[in-house]
């Protein structure tokens, strides 16, 4: 390779560096402050009692599940500004809580435990409806396979931990795991799958004699063989589960926020002042849908920590709204840029479905975009001049005899 064609790269190629680290550092820096809300849509299809739990996205859409007047509701609506596209209902399923979308079709649970598949306009292609003495609250993909978890109801009216494992080509079941009956109640409300692990994570609650809905988590493999069971007496029902690209777990629930590693070992618990309905880990952050009491009502809450559970970004969703706003346990989704959240708020008599798009990336970031593109202009406006001065530099040199 020529000399000048060798300097020239490695000129480039630092100048390069010199753009893009900084670039890098400031999306971190200015995402300690960088949540702001899209849109909030409402809906009220009855005058009863409707929620929403959880939400999914694919494409341009966003569907969300829940339930009106206790019947399973899905809606879809336009990423770009919450407008409703279609809605689903039926008077043959009650409630819905959680979502997939994958491979053009979206698969919904309803309560107790029917498994409905929709392609992504929402025509119903299929469904399976398997006990009504188990409750489902909770679903994940793994490597071709949902995974659902809830409780059952035995005969004998013990309430046991249920997982299952279920194909997703042709929707049968490869296996099933049920805990240990509990004298008392006790409910899985939600499960993830950790990325690193490779294990199921299924976490809710246990009682004593009744009373004293304690924390508890389960972690099994892929098969749903038990590997470890954790349960602590000094703080409540565990709601929420996310985890980061190194395994480690964050799990929510009423007033604290805890971090185990991926081999299911306490790293820190942190009292807080709220209940954790849902929550995600995004790029560093933690992101928590909360429901929290604010001067004698209770508000939609966003809150951001760090992988320290250090908060770094608090904001009240719901601040101007004259009513009592609820997170109830369910997923949010995330599409690369925004946050989406489902949610309910609640007037005497009647409740509705709320819906919020939030960007969780600050407007500086396409200020920073545009510095890279600048930069890159720069980097090659000086590398094609010093090419120039080089070849003239070597043009003027005796020829080598």
């Amino acid at each position: 390779m020529d000399t000048y064609k060798l300097t020239s790269l490695i000129l480039l190629g630092f100048l390069l560096f010199l753009i893009v680290l900084p670039y890098h550092v400031l999306i971190a820096e200015t995402q300690d402050s960088s949540i702001k809300v899209n849109w909030r849509v409402y809906s009220d299809p009855t005058e009863s009692f409707d929620i929403a739990y959880s939400i999914c996205e694919a494409g341009d859409y966003v569907y969300i599940v829940g339930h009106q007047d206790f019947f399973g509701r899905v809606e879809m609506r336009f990423k770009s500004n919450g407008a409703l596209v279609k809605a689903w209902t039926s008077k043959d399923f009650f409630n819905f809580r959680d979502c997939i979308a994958v491979n053009d079709k979206f698969y919904v649970f309803s309560f107790p435990w029917d498994l409905l598949v929709f392609d992504l306009d929402l025509n119903l292609l299929m469904f399976k409806r398997k006990s009504t003495s188990d409750f489902a609250y909770s679903m994940q993909l793994y490597d071709n396979h949902i995974y659902v978890a809830g409780f059952e109801l035995t005969k004998n009216l013990d309430f046991l931990w249920r997982i299952e494992k279920w194909k997703i080509e042709d929707l049968t079941l490869v296996k099933e795991y049920k805990g240990e009956p509990a004298s008392g109640v006790t409910s899985l409300i939600s499960i993830g799958i950790n990325p690193v692990s490779k294990q199921v994570w299924a976490i809710g609650d246990y009682s004593k004699e009744w009373k004293n809905y304690l924390f508890r988590v389960e972690i099994l493999d892929l098969d749903l063989n038990l590997i470890k069971d954790i349960r602590k007496d000094d703080i409540g029902i565990a709601r929420a589960i996310s985890f980061d690209e190194e395994g480690n777990a964050y799990i929510g629930g009423d007033y604290f926020i805890a971090k185990y590693d991926k081999d299911g070992n306490e790293v820190a618990t942190k009292e807080i002042p709220y209940e954790i309905a849902k929550i995600t880990y995004i790029k560093g952050y933690l992101f928590i849908a909360a429901t929290e009491k604010i001067q004698n009502r209770f508000r939609h809450v966003l809150y951001v920590y760090d992988k320290n559970l250090n908060l770094i970004d608090r904001v009240i969703l719901s601040h101007d709204v004259n009513a009592t706003a609820i997170f109830n346990i369910g997923r949010m989704a995330f599409d690369g840029k925004n946050l989406y959240i489902a949610g309910y708020d609640n007037e005497p008599g009647n409740q509705r479905w709320v819906v919020y798009s939030v960007s969780i990336f600050a407007e500086s970031e396409w200020f920073n975009m545009i510095y890279l593109i600048i930069g890159i202009a720069v980097a090659t406006a000086v590398v094609t001049i010093l090419i120039i001065l080089i070849r003239r530099k070597l043009s003027k040199l005796p020829p080598i005899s």
